[in-house]
């Protein structure tokens, strides 16, 4: 059986009031509700959080009318059937409900805001995994961020419904809360393992055991060779890992974070990593 999701997304105030938008803020906030979109359904149809190559396997996701009043676009989302790894898995009987709160969820969430109370029952339940939608959230910002560009700049309000439920809303404040970040300050030192690495930029994304998602990171330029070592080393042990191989690729990082207002961690910059918390306390002395 399909589930069928609609989406209309409906910009107000401002230019858009007068059934038109400035096309580059326009099609650069419809480009980040896409790809939020995109990488909640690719989560639901695998069961797997993707940040880019999305596989389209169980779902499509298509556009279908821009039309005047203020100024609206219509989305459809569609899923195949209710056989994947989430909908299947949660057996709830009422998948398209699923689909719809969990959607929200995700986007509430990016913007500081409760999911909605089926979704945070199943988290208390254990039914849903909390770490997951922590990697949701944290793997949608940049699209979120990107979804307010034409806030202040074309339109005051983005609303996203989905037939007669209020999915989220986007205005100023959610747009400064997006765009608002600060750094910690504080060096802290834990476990991670590295999951990705680019070795031109000194970025990647490292799994923190604690709150069982992954996280954005930055490696400093003053940072020794042994840590580009042990960075480099634990994502080749981390890779293996993920093929099947028993492989321990977890490190002791020395780093400082960069908090959203709501102290959630959007990322941390990385100054020494070595082999456990002992070698890291034993090179800082």
């Amino acid at each position: 059986m399909t589930i069928t999701l609609p989406l209309n997304v409906t910009f107000t105030g401002a230019d858009a009031d007068q059934h038109r938008l400035p096309a580059y803020n326009a099609t650069e906030s419809l480009d980040g509700i896409a790809r939020t979109t995109l990488i909640v359904a690719n989560y639901i149809a695998e069961g797997r959080v993707r940040y880019r190559d999305f596989k389209y396997s169980g779902y499509s996701f298509d556009i279908l009318a821009v039309r005047a009043g203020s100024f609206d676009v219509q989305f459809v989302l569609t899923f195949l059937n209710e056989n994947g790894p989430i909908l299947s898995g949660l057996a709830m009987g009422v998948a398209g409900n699923f689909a719809s709160d969990f959607l929200k969820a995700v986007f509430r969430r990016a913007i500081g805001k409760s999911a909605p109370s089926a979704i945070e029952t199943l988290e208390a339940e254990d039914k849903l995994d909390t770490g997951d939608m922590g990697a949701l959230v944290e793997a949608v910002a940049p699209a979120i961020k990107r979804a307010h560009r034409v806030i202040n700049y074309g339109a005051g309000n983005i609303a996203i419904v989905s037939g007669s439920n209020n999915v989220v809303s986007f205005d100023h404040v959610s747009k400064q809360y997006v765009e608002a970040s600060f750094k910690d300050g504080e060096v802290l030192s834990k476990l991670f393992s590295v999951g990705s690495y680019n070795a031109n930029t000194r970025h990647g994304r490292v799994y923190d055991y604690e709150l069982h998602q992954t996280i954005a990171f930055d490696l400093s330029v003053d940072a020794d060779i042994k840590t580009t070592e042990f960075i480099l080393e634990s994502f080749s042990s981390y890779a293996l890992s993920r093929e099947g191989r028993n492989m321990n690729s977890a490190i002791a990082l020395r780093y400082t974070r960069v908090l959203a207002v709501d102290g959630r961690i959007k990322k941390i910059f990385v100054l020494k990593a070595r082999e456990d918390i002992e070698h890291l306390v034993a090179d800082h002395i």
